[in-house]
């Protein structure tokens, strides 16, 4: 019972669920790609990435090769050749 309450306690940021963060930023990141606002995508998906890695999260395989690709192509759409390239390769 113990673990499930720290568990709990982990996936939770000032009160909201961390997955729902990161299920949020992923659909907000996808709605702004979707209409070419590529600072926006790029914006919610760094932030996704971020709560993925800070709080240890595991997402599938297809699903973080998917999100660093659409990173990339927001990085590429702004111009930031670097930063794109390296989730390119990351993903």
């Amino acid at each position: 019972m113990g673990n499930r309450v720290l568990l709990l306690v982990l996936l939770r940021i000032n009160g909201e669920d961390i997955f729902e963060s990161v299920r949020s930023s992923l659909g907000l990141g996808e709605k702004a790609l979707q209409r070419s606002e590529w600072y926006e995508a790029s914006s919610y998906y760094e932030k996704a990435l971020k709560l993925v890695r800070e709080h240890g999260l595991v997402i599938n395989v297809a699903a973080e090769s998917q999100l660093y690709n659409n990173v990339g192509w927001a990085a590429y759409q702004l111009g930031e050749y670097d930063k794109a390239l390296m989730r390119y390769e990351t993903g």
